[in-house]
């Protein structure tokens, strides 16, 4: 976890030991919870890109744990207004890789 003024960065890495990586094995939601409100208040003071990383070694499938992370922060951004993200609160983007030959995928913003 970095930040500066304008850029935060924050990887979400488990134990790499013993996970399928096609589904959530190892559900890290307190954990979840604690970020998401690190990244909301990352947010709050004024930072515009926050980068979140995370690998299949994190909960057992990194896709299925960003999308989690985009739901809750939806839901604390515009409490009452499940799937909208209001204008001031982060987007969410998976960074391309290896694995991800089309390019960034835009899961909210």
């Amino acid at each position: 976890f970095d930040t500066n003024d304008q850029v935060g960065y924050l990887r979400l890495i488990g134990r790499h030991d013993g996970l399928a990586k096609d589904r959530i094995q190892r559900p890290q939601t307190s954990a979840q919870m604690w970020w998401i409100q690190r990244i909301l208040a990352m947010a709050e003071r004024g930072v515009r890109n926050i980068y979140v990383v995370a690998n299949n070694h994190y909960e057992g499938h990194a896709p299925a744990t960003l999308r989690t992370l985009r739901y809750e922060l939806e839901q604390a951004a515009s409490p009452g207004q499940a799937g909208s993200v209001q204008t001031s609160s982060p987007s969410l983007l998976v960074v391309p890789s290896p694995g991800f030959p089309n390019g960034p995928q835009q899961l909210f913003g």
